[in-house]
């Protein structure tokens, strides 16, 4: 008896509970009768705020470059100038244009006393290390510079000649011959072969001559007095083709010698004294295998100071 009781008891209890619930929806609903069937409603409508108006003197403008910054000055410099020069009259166009070149001059000044700083303390970037230019230390470069002169005239003589190319027709031909010979003084033991066009002899003329045998043709020579360079077994250059002068001569029996690689490396660099540390076209090739970020400056500065270590 005790348990149908209780089991009774919580039975009540729950129908209480439940009829609670449904009254107080009932309520609810018969509470809201005069809105009949459109009783559902739609959720408000929020509007968003209008943004403050922007005041036209406070716009907000593009974002240029710095002001009186090397960008600005070359993006404004041709504009300024232009103006000043379009209105004369105008006193203050003419102004600006002339304080712009102040800041331009005056920003150049300031660059050149820091890189002239730099460059003094920098041994791979003083120049004076490449070209001494003191008098007494650039008299003493240049005799350096002619000792290897003659000393590579001396090693091509033992390895190379002139074939002097002439006509006996040939006024300037004749001419050559007198400043042929100084050459010839001025660099004992340098052989030269006398080539005649047509035959003839000249007066002056010492050493072997010989007919032109179809050399001439061969090398597309069109003129009179005409200087080539042969190096045996097989390298030839013409070295100039008119009047010549002794010295200007070896210059050029020089120069063509060094761009048929007839004359030894080291030989160059104690006559090339101007070469002095100069970055080659390979010195600069960053892809053999190095790792240099272009973008980060004391890295690429590191890659050419390892470059020109030892060159001076």
């Amino acid at each position: 008896m005790r348990i149908r009781f209780s089991k009774l008891a919580i039975l009540a209890g729950a129908l209480v509970m439940s009829g609670v619930g449904m009254a107080d929806d009932t309520r609810a609903f018969y509470g809201g009768k005069e809105d009949g069937w459109f009783w559902y409603k739609d959720p408000p409508v929020i509007i968003p705020p209008e943004p403050p108006k922007q005041d036209p003197k406070q716009e907000v403008l593009p974002k240029g470059p710095a002001p009186f910054s090397v960008t600005w000055l070359r993006e404004n410099m041709d504009r300024l100038r232009d103006d000043a020069i379009e209105n004369p009259e105008d006193k203050e166009k003419v102004r600006a244009y002339l304080y712009a070149v102040r800041v331009m001059m005056d920003k150049a000044q300031n660059f050149a006393d820091s890189a002239h700083d730099i460059a003094n303390t920098d041994p791979l970037l003083d120049n004076n290390n490449r070209i001494p230019l003191g008098s007494a230390s650039k008299t003493a470069a240049l005799q350096l510079q002619k000792d290897a002169r003659r000393e590579i005239m001396g090693y091509l003589s033992k390895r190379a000649g002139v074939w002097f190319f002439y006509d006996g027709k040939c006024g300037y031909c004749r001419s050559q011959i007198p400043l042929l010979n100084t050459f010839k003084t001025m660099n004992p033991g340098f052989r030269v072969r006398n080539v005649s066009m047509d035959g003839s002899t000249l007066p002056g003329l010492t050493g072997e001559t010989v007919r032109d045998q179809g050399q001439a043709k061969r090398l597309g020579l069109k003129i009179t007095p005409t200087m080539v360079m042969v190096a045996p077994p097989n390298t030839y250059a013409i070295v100039s083709q008119g009047l010549i002068t002794s010295s200007d001569l070896e210059d050029k029996i020089l120069m063509s010698a060094r761009m048929a690689n007839v004359i030894p490396e080291e030989l160059l660099k104690k006559y090339q004294i101007y070469n002095k540390g100069v970055l080659t076209t390979d010195d600069l090739k960053t892809d053999s295998g190095e790792r240099v970020d272009m973008t980060d400056p004391a890295q690429w500065v590191k890659f050419l100071q390892e470059k020109l270590q030892g060159r001076y």
